[in-house]
């Protein structure tokens, strides 16, 4: 069957972590086959999250043919063929680029063959989800500058909310504007009220999408190795899933009531995007 259109001009998005540990693997690799397997899509998931990214081992037990190291040392040589066979395909539409298991591989990472990889993979898939984890070095920043929208994640206890927002002025005095970037409450559940000193009006949370919590049910997924959707499809979770699906690829009906908890509310009500002048390319970088 052939693959859906995107309704949206928007094909590659970053998923970044404000923490770790606060779940950007799993909502990656989840989302990948809520893509694949409901919206039909042909979809990428490369693991950026360096050393010893496990977004392979969220849905496969297949060991890797290649990581990300091993396929850009040679990027004139990048084309679909070597892509493919880099590939752990636990879906049909599914395909992932495990991460770089030696650190030292990844310093030598240069930011031309990760801009190569991208033009490639836009090539070839429909969707390209990028697992960033944390940090914003020179390979991952060339891996951003073809991304439509980026997406931290974060959850609603003082210190992560605190490092998102950390990481959300980095983002704009990069050069994204506030349309580009949705923030991810993750195991949002009844939570202290965040304290306005730790949340200046300079951030938006506008866009913000909240994922319920539930452990145990993130936690068997692992285990058995089995995406959401094919495990429980209409667990809260498994439809917070559905629906940020639906809202990043623009699918009607997507749209629907946002959130009616506190910190939620509090968070739309209070976080706005400081407006910065417009750059002059896609990406402009604060000289450090």
């Amino acid at each position: 069957m052939a693959s859906l259109m995107l309704a949206s001009q928007d094909r590659v998005f970053a998923f970044l972590s404000c923490k770790g540990g606060v779940g950007t693997t799993f909502i990656t690799t989840q989302l990948g086959s809520i893509l694949a397997m409901r919206q039909n899509l042909r979809v990428l998931i490369v693991d950026l999250a360096h050393p010893f990214g496990d977004a392979a081992l969220m849905l496969s037990q297949s060991h890797p043919p290649a990581t990300l190291s091993d396929l850009v040392r040679q990027p004139d040589r990048l084309d679909e063929a070597l892509l493919q066979s880099a590939l752990v395909f636990p879906q049909p539409r599914l395909g992932i680029l495990a991460a770089t298991e030696n650190p030292t591989a990844w310093a030598q990472v240069e930011p031309r063959a990760i801009r190569a990889l991208m033009e490639v993979a836009r090539q070839c898939f429909d969707c390209i989800l990028l697992d960033c984890g944390r940090g914003l070095d020179e390979a991952r920043l060339a891996a951003l500058d073809s991304t439509d929208k980026l997406l931290p994640v974060l959850q609603s206890t003082m210190p992560m909310l605190r490092d998102g927002r950390r990481l959300l002025t980095a983002l704009s005095e990069l050069g994204f504007r506030a349309h580009q970037v949705m923030p991810l409450i993750n195991r949002h559940g009844h939570t202290l009220l965040p304290s306005k000193a730790l949340l200046p009006t300079a951030l938006s949370m506008n866009q913000a999408h909240s994922i319920p919590d539930d452990g145990a049910f993130v936690q068997a997924c692992i285990d058995a190795g089995l995406p959401a959707i094919a495990r429980s499809p209409h667990h809260p979770i498994t439809r917070s899933l559905i629906q940020l699906a639906q809202r990043l690829v623009h699918e009607p009906g997507a749209d629907l009531p946002p959130s009616s908890g506190i910190v939620s509310h509090w968070l739309r009500k209070q976080w706005r995007w400081a407006v910065y002048p417009q750059p002059a390319g896609h990406m402009a970088r604060a000289t450090v």
